[in-house]
């Protein structure tokens, strides 16, 4: 995909060290009771409600390291996210946001925070107590890039609706500046480089997945 292979110096410089803090912290972030398993009845409560604070805890630092990024993402994805927002605002206006957010969380950041060895943010696989954390947050932050509460059928994942409602404003600033505010490159405006054609094709590829969806959902 066109982002991950332009995105990789960005995802290890923005993520890299705090994925790495994370890693050695070594918190619980199990916040299933059921995968609690060696923990007494007793005490299962007061262990999910620090688990919790944990995974919250992570997820908002990750957050801060994303927003506070704007200026370091590549021109490349800023280009993509501006073309699929010029497009989408023309067709669905009222959508214009999620589908930024769609593209740079769900196809983007997400998988890569999931499995960050594999991404390039750390050198080696995580614990496994950051691993299950950092599945967590990828389910908050695409809940957010959704614009999405949990509800019945994700109860565990409840308590974090406060988070996303505390961080909603500043998220939907940091989709509209990286996507609404951006002056092509040369390549771009003459058309004549490769990156250009691998670029039009990505957002085409996109935007014939969403397209039916939207009409679907008739936003």
């Amino acid at each position: 995909m066109y982002a991950q292979r332009t995105g990789t110096v960005y995802l290890r410089e923005t993520l890299g060290q705090l994925v790495n803090d994370l890693n050695r912290e070594n918190r619980d972030m199990e916040i299933f009771s059921s995968k609690l398993e060696s923990v007494s009845p007793a005490n299962k409560q007061q262990v999910l409600v620090q688990n919790r604070a944990n995974v919250a805890a992570a997820c908002q630092r990750l957050l801060d390291a994303i927003v506070g990024s704007k200026d370091s993402l590549p021109i490349g994805l800023r280009v993509v996210a501006h073309h699929l927002w010029l497009t989408v605002k023309s067709k669905f206006p009222s959508a214009d946001i999620t589908v930024i957010g769609s593209f740079f969380f769900l196809r983007f950041l997400c998988p890569a925070i999931a499995v960050p060895n594999q991404a390039g943010i750390i050198d080696s696989p995580p614990q496994l107590r950051l691993a299950r954390g950092l599945i967590y947050i990828t389910k908050i932050l695409q809940n957010m890039s959704n614009d999405v509460k949990f509800g019945q059928k994700e109860l565990d994942m409840v308590p974090f609706n406060s988070l996303m409602e505390k961080n909603m404003s500043r998220f939907s600033s940091f989709l509209t500046s990286i996507s609404s505010h951006v002056v092509d490159p040369p390549f771009v405006r003459q058309g004549s480089d490769n990156s250009y054609v691998q670029l039009r094709a990505e957002v085409l590829r996109y935007l014939s997945k969403l397209e039916p969806v939207l009409y679907m959902i008739n936003v």
